[in-house]
């Protein structure tokens, strides 16, 4: 066995604890594997990380930079997939006001009532942020509307139910 597999079986477990922090529990193998197998492609130039006790911090920011990447092959491979498999079982879902409606309460609950007391502007804007997991840009990419007015919409929303949550515990105390 050469230095890289010696650390692989040394410290998998931490690179499987670390990389579900990352991608979740699901994910987690795999990105350790694909990471490894990555790696390992490149050879000798990692001995010397891996001789000098290094392999662990460059395998971690490895790991980071591959799932958060959306450009990287992890990402491609696994996680966009993914992500646009659940959006496009939501939007099935959806086939007329009362359903959307429902699926609203279902996933917001409590806070779907409080997010009654906003401007509708605002709410509707928080609940295509929160409820089809869209970044500042996708959601002001599909809407068309500034970028930071989305922003402000929705901070606007999360302080209403910050507030009203706390005003909630203050009441139950």
């Amino acid at each position: 066995m050469n230095c890289f597999e010696n650390f692989l079986n040394k410290e998998y477990d931490t690179l499987i604890r670390y990389s579900v922090l990352l991608v979740g529990e699901y994910w987690s193998n795999d990105l350790v594997h694909d990471m490894a197998m990555t790696l390992m492609k490149k050879g000798e130039r990692l001995d010397s990380l891996c001789q000098r006790n290094e392999m662990l911090p460059y395998m971690k920011r490895a790991m980071r930079i591959a799932s958060y990447h959306k450009d990287g092959k992890f990402y491609k491979k696994y996680l966009e997939y993914d992500s646009r498999k659940t959006n496009h079982n939501i939007e099935q879902l959806m086939l007329d006001d009362h359903e959307i409606i429902y699926l609203e309460k279902k996933q917001l609950g409590t806070a779907y009532k409080m997010l009654e007391e906003l401007k509708w502007f605002d709410r509707e804007l928080f609940k295509a942020y929160y409820l089809h997991s869209h970044t500042l840009n996708t959601l002001s990419d599909a809407t068309g509307i500034n970028r930071q007015t989305i922003y402000r919409s929705i901070r606007k929303a999360q302080a209403h139910l910050q507030a009203k949550s706390e005003e909630i515990k203050r009441v139950r105390g």
